[in-house]
């Protein structure tokens, strides 16, 4: 049957051309992306965290001496008491057929 081959050939040519065209598709859309995200960024530049303060970066000064009782974290006095919880009453759901 010739023609079977025929149309075998036509369909894997389309799906070939399918294929190759989706790929295009999601080139261009990658593209387009990039060159909105450029023009966005362009034209609504972040602002400057030095826009009016100085230039100076000035550490926080850190302790020279450990505090006494061995500088570590200490224990809470009590342990935290459980929130409040409010009484949640819940409907069953109704049931839906899938019917025709």
């Amino acid at each position: 049957m010739p023609d079977t081959r025929a149309s075998q050939y036509r369909r894997d040519a389309a799906i070939g051309r399918v294929r190759t065209l989706s790929g295009w598709v999601a080139a261009a859309a990658l593209l387009v992306t990039g060159g909105l995200s450029a023009a966005v960024a362009h034209a609504l530049p972040g602002r400057s965290t030095a826009h009016g303060a100085t230039s100076q970066n000035v550490a926080p000064a850190a302790p020279t001496t450990v505090p006494s009782g061995g500088g570590g974290l200490q224990p809470p006095t009590q342990a935290p008491s459980p929130a409040a919880q409010s009484p949640v009453t819940q409907t069953p759901a109704p049931v839906v057929s899938g019917g025709s």
